[in-house]
């Protein structure tokens, strides 16, 4: 029984002492790492360089979050209905514009054999073109057959047609009830984004069934609305070679809750991807079902938040592991090279090392929690503060890391007393030649001590008020 009790006594000091240390950790990690935070959020985070780093991470955990997904993620995607090269030449005879009785053909075919519930966007050229078409006006009588059901796609007139005529149509339907929605997808560093669509893009408009009439003349406002990573990497897609009678067989048999018709054959419309190169109608359909399975961004509040809380264990894990490798590391006498060689080359290394496996883990870790929940906390603000912490707070671990009993004392001692230190060397630096160049160096510690950290939290609490997180 006194064993126990013992044990317990040692086992609750422990866990005080290493919940004392963490606070200080979180302490020390949260006035440093603001000021690298601020970094990024001001300068170095609009760079071309960093967003393309952040794309190229948000790829990377999209790809994982697509392996780790679960069947019950993946229960609910739309119907694309793929018009391919066959379908283009046999149906559509290569023309373009696109013969509008040969449009009104497919989409009968597609309304008569879905539900009426069904939804229907579609991601062909169907406004009037150049040169009158005698079938224009029984496509767009179709079309107030029942308006409800259809989304129609949101273009900018072509040069060649009549100025305000392509306005004009879409204006006329859209006060008989059809929807119209862009039919694009917003472009990030060459590859469409993952995380946001166009507020009236064809997809949200599918996903909250609301009366809406995209201008494409306005400017394109973007809205966080992830794609479902299982969707983009296996869409749910029937190929059209132009057979309507198979085409009808199909959709009686899946009876699907929404349908996105558009082209898949040539370039245009085609962009690349993590999962490879997709068509803009596969991406608005992922869109469409990461609305339906819940797929949701954390906020820029929270994402922050995770981001200290790595670097402040990180900070913990550095505070042991550097002192620990100085001592195995350090040389018995200094002529030892062998000894001097692993402490100058080989402690940097395994400090870049040992980072780098934490990071992948917490990439992993917020990969598999996404592809489990949809709950996307991207990994791109805690990689990007972990890297400048380690290349300047620690410099490769050349710098200490001091470690903390407590919040208190990592307060005092590594944030209030350097300012003092520094303020007192300001103000009584020794008389001599050097006296002047000592205050200008204690005039900038005393700035990147303790006005950078202080300017650092009063910029961030005003981009978090502001929303500019």
């Amino acid at each position: 029984m006194r064993l126990a009790v013992s044990w317990g006594a040692r086992g609750l000091a422990w866990a005080r002492r290493a919940l004392g240390a963490w606070g200080g950790a979180v302490v020390i990690s949260g006035v440093r790492g603001s000021v690298w935070a601020a970094v990024l959020l001001l300068g170095l985070g609009q760079t071309s360089a960093w967003q393309y780093f952040v794309s190229t991470l948000h790829a990377h955990e999209f790809r994982q979050a697509a392996q780790g997904s679960t069947p019950e993620r993946v229960a609910r995607m739309p119907l694309v209905i793929a018009v391919d090269e066959d379908g283009y030449r046999d149906f559509f005879q290569s023309r373009s514009p696109l013969p509008r009785d040969r449009v009104l053909a497919l989409m009968q075919a597609v309304q008569a054999h879905t539900p009426p519930q069904t939804r229907i966007a579609v991601n062909l050229p169907v406004a009037p073109g150049a040169l009158p078409d005698p079938e224009q006006a029984a496509l767009d009588a179709f079309w107030l057959q029942q308006p409800q059901r259809w989304v129609l796609p949101a273009w900018p007139a072509e040069p060649s047609v009549q100025p305000g005529l392509t306005q004009a149509w879409r204006e006329g339907l859209c006060a008989q009830g059809v929807r119209f929605g862009r039919p694009g997808v917003p472009i990030d560093f060459g590859y469409p984004s993952l995380s946001h669509q166009f507020a009236d893009s064809q997809a949200a408009l599918l996903a909250h069934d609301a009366p809406h009439c995209a201008d494409p003349a306005v400017p394109a406002r973007w809205q966080v609305q992830p794609l479902l990573p299982a969707s983009l990497e296996a869409n749910t897609v029937i190929p059209f070679q132009g057979d309507l009678d198979l085409l009808g067989q199909m959709l009686d048999t899946l009876a699907p809750e929404a349908v996105l018709i558009g082209r898949m054959w040539g370039p245009q419309g085609l962009v690349g991807t993590p999962m490879g190169e997709r068509y803009e109608v596969q991406v608005q359909a992922a869109a469409l079902a990461g609305a339906w399975s819940g797929e949701r961004m954390a906020p820029p509040g929270l994402a922050w938040l995770a981001a200290w809380g790595l670097l402040s264990v990180l900070w913990l894990g550095m505070s042991v592991l550097v002192p620990w490798l100085d001592r195995c590391l350090r040389p018995p006498s200094p002529d030892m090279s062998g000894h001097l060689f692993l402490s100058v080359r080989a402690k940097p290394l395994l400090i870049v090392l040992c980072v780098a496996t934490c990071v992948w883990a917490w990439v992993a870790l917020g990969s598999a929690w996404h592809a489990a929940t949809g709950y996307w906390v991207s990994a791109d603000r805690a990689c990007s503060l972990v890297l400048l912490s380690t290349l300047l707070s620690w410099n490769l671990g050349r710098a200490p890391v001091p470690r903390y009993p407590s919040p208190g004392a990592a307060w005092r001692h590594g944030v209030w007393q350097p300012v003092v230190t520094a303020w007192r060397s300001l103000r009584a630096a020794p008389a001599g030649p050097w006296r002047q160049r000592e205050q200008a160096w204690a005039a900038l510690a005393l700035l990147g001590q303790g006005g950078l950290p202080l300017a650092a939290v009063a910029v961030l609490l005003g981009a978090g008020v502001s929303g500019r997180w």
